[in-house]
């Protein structure tokens, strides 16, 4: 646990010059709402510190032996998370001439959606040239594929495509 610890130090300052809100929607695109108040983390470095600490990465057993391999296994991890950021707020979508379904995750706070984020059908529709149908799920966004939301999910989609039901058996495989 020293060793990751220290190695978590030496990669201080890696995201310096990333903006407050930037930080405050990594949290709530993680659900970690009650952290994104007046005293959420404001530079990516005590994210990742938070986000450390919240998760008890250095706990995780997988991650200390992945570690002693590879020394350099948390630097790659900021830095990936560091292009993945940048590749979000960089993002434009294309317009597609197809229909949509949009499975919306209705659970989250105002602040949820952001210029970094855009998990609000809103921010979808123009890019759309077919239908495009809403289909609320009452779950936040990375419960989308927990057994319950993914089985709302598979029904509507069933019955939107005109498939039969799947036979107990099989749901009760996937459940």
């Amino acid at each position: 646990m020293r060793y990751l610890r220290a190695a978590l130090a030496r990669i201080r300052g890696v995201f310096t010059g990333h903006r407050a809100d930037d930080v405050r929607a990594v949290l709530h695109f993680l659900g970690l709402h009650e952290f994104a108040g007046e005293d959420a983390p404001v530079s990516m470095d005590a994210l990742a510190t938070l986000l450390c600490d919240v998760y008890d990465v250095f706990n995780l057993p997988v991650v200390q032996a992945l570690s002693q391999r590879d020394p350099d296994l948390i630097a790659r991890v900021v830095a990936l998370t560091r292009r993945h950021l940048a590749m979000a707020r960089r993002y434009r979508p294309a317009r597609v001439d197809t229909d949509v379904i949009f499975f919306h995750a209705t659970r989250k706070t105002a602040l949820a959606s952001s210029e970094v984020f855009h998990q609000h059908p809103d921010a979808w529709q123009p890019w759309v040239g077919g239908s495009f149908h809403v289909h609320d799920v009452d779950c936040h966004h990375q419960a989308m594929l927990e057994p319950a939301p993914a089985m709302e999910i598979a029904r509507h989609l069933r019955h939107r495509l005109g498939h039969a039901r799947p036979s107990p058996a099989r749901v009760d495989a996937i459940t």
